[in-house]
């Protein structure tokens, strides 16, 4: 799974930007669902950047 970032992500762009990057170098698998709670977790506290 991707690497988690430093820092939380606060925008939906960092989020779009996150999930790009993972998708497009393998990280994540085809066909795997994106669960916003799980992205949540991965990537900060809030699940706001997500929605």
């Amino acid at each position: 799974m991707a690497a988690h970032p430093k820092q939380p992500l606060r925008t939906s762009n960092d989020v779009y930007r996150l999930l790009h990057d993972d998708i497009v170098e393998g990280r994540r698998k085809p066909g795997k669902r994106l669960r916003e709670s799980d992205l949540a977790d991965e990537v900060g506290p809030s699940r706001t950047p997500m929605r």
